[in-house]
């Protein structure tokens, strides 16, 4: 099954995280391709992930545009972006939703605001 963007970003919306799998290589992808880079094979299935990660590397922007302090980032709030390693092996960037992260903080995948981009909260479970 071929994904688009729009596929992802509407699954997004509706809270599940998607990436692809090549059927010859095994390869694991997100965000979803068409195309295996590893082995330019063209059949990949679409897989729901489970959302479950740790920060493998953050930052945090405490001074941001006009755009991101009508958004509610400020030196109180900041925007914090990191590279997650899900479950399945798998890396994204991603936003942080919370406070007090570092390297290895459990997250999960934050369904409920990742209608436009793809969100993460420290796991407390």
């Amino acid at each position: 099954m071929m994904i688009t963007a729009a596929d992802f970003y509407e699954a997004l919306a509706e809270g599940t995280l998607l990436a692809t799998r090549c059927a010859d290589c095994d390869g694991l992808y997100i965000p979803p391709r068409s195309l295996c880079p590893a082995c330019y094979g063209t059949e990949l299935k679409v897989e729901e992930l489970s959302g479950k990660g740790t920060v493998g590397a953050y930052t945090a922007v405490a001074i941001t545009t006009t755009r991101m302090i009508e958004a509610g980032y400020g030196r109180d709030n900041p925007n914090i972006t990191a590279v997650v390693d899900l479950a399945e092996g798998v890396r994204i960037s991603a936003l942080i939703h919370g406070d007090d992260i570092t390297v290895g903080t459990p997250v999960v995948f934050d369904s409920e605001h990742s209608a436009e981009h793809v969100v993460f909260r420290k796991d407390d479970s």
